[in-house]
């Protein structure tokens, strides 16, 4: 007797999706050991009680220096602080409340979340689950259902609502589908090897010439904003996701301004930007936050600013240790 008729023809339906789903979850073990994200939060963890989850984008990846820290919250409260960074490179607003509220699910706790930030990226903008790729695909692969409603808070009638949460719908179902571009990163290094493509300087965040590039886009979108007004201006609603997170597991959170290269004080000191750095400390989705202005420090000029974006190692202690003085006094005891 055949093989083909020893197995009924009906497991076909039944051996691809097994199939499949085994592939996934395989590629989903994989990630957890080589997705940056990932390993950030699994080191994180192994501080489960912190007294501060530190968060925010490349800017504070790079502003943020654990020892520097240490140093200055040391000299406000006597002790070291236990500091969970969960500071991530090429992540949105929503990819980094997302990290945060992965850290919490996970089983830690923390007295202080810190975000880095400044207040133009703040802003909400409409989502595209396309665009979440590399680090940014933490906003699918963490992501609950109910994001959705985050994500695509216009009508649901809307087409293009209704396409967009399907999308964020079919790529939460699949690892493969959410980190499909930590493959193709993969393959690209190694086309890049196998062709010996000649190199750019770049730093931890990219390229350098991409990193200027994309301070110059910041800085005309800055002030684009700031000629259509406070009215065409909207919080994102990830800001007020993160503050419920903070709220429902106990924690205080502390907001932190982040210095910028000279090239951004047109943006900062527009109409615009003086409103939002007046308003937002009040008015932090109803409430207000304690506000950390480190936006410019003596001391600190265009120079530290290696890529034209981020500091370097000498700007982020000086940046770190004024962090940690000043967030230690807004700290509440420990118990």
């Amino acid at each position: 007797m055949s093989i083909s008729r020893a197995v009924p023809p009906w497991w076909s339906f039944f051996l691809f999706p097994a199939l499949l789903l085994c592939v996934d979850r395989c590629f989903g073990a994989f990630a957890s050991q080589h997705f940056i994200p990932a390993r950030k939060l699994e080191t994180a963890l192994g501080v489960r009680a912190a007294d501060v989850v530190v968060t925010g984008d490349s800017r504070m990846a790079a502003a943020f220096v654990s020892q520097s820290f240490g140093t200055g919250w040391r000299a406000g409260t006597g002790f070291a602080p236990r500091v969970a960074d969960m500071s991530l490179g090429g992540v949105g607003l929503a990819g980094q409340v997302v990290a945060v509220r992965r850290f919490f699910e996970r089983g830690g706790t923390a007295r202080l979340v810190l975000l880095g930030t400044v207040p133009e990226a703040l802003k909400y903008e409409p989502a595209d689950p396309d665009n979440w790729i590399g680090n940014e695909a933490i906003t699918i692969w963490w992501s609950h259902a109910t994001d959705a409603k985050v994500h695509f808070n216009e009508e649901s009638s809307n087409p293009r609502t209704f396409d967009a949460r399907f999308r964020f719908t079919m790529y939460r179902v699949s690892t493969l589908a959410s980190l499909r571009s930590l493959l193709w990163f993969r393959a690209q290094r190694l086309q890049d090897s196998l062709l010996q493509k000649d190199r750019m300087p770049s730093n931890a965040f990219g390229e350098v010439d991409e990193m200027r590039a994309l301070e110059a886009r910041w800085v005309a979108q800055g002030l684009e904003a700031s000629r259509a007004g406070v009215a065409a201006w909207t919080l994102s609603p990830w800001v007020c996701e993160l503050r419920r997170v903070v709220d429902d597991h106990r924690a205080r959170l502390i907001v932190a301004e982040l210095p910028m290269p000279s090239s951004y004080r047109p943006v900062r000191e527009s109409g615009l930007g003086q409103e939002l750095r007046t308003r937002l400390p009040t008015d932090f989705c109803g409430r207000n936050v304690p506000w950390v202005d480190l936006s410019t420090l003596p001391g600190l000029t265009d120079a530290d600013f290696s890529d034209g974006l981020h500091v370097g190692h000498g700007g982020a202690e000086l940046v770190s240790q004024l962090l940690g003085l000043r967030t230690a006094v807004l700290s509440p005891p420990r118990e």
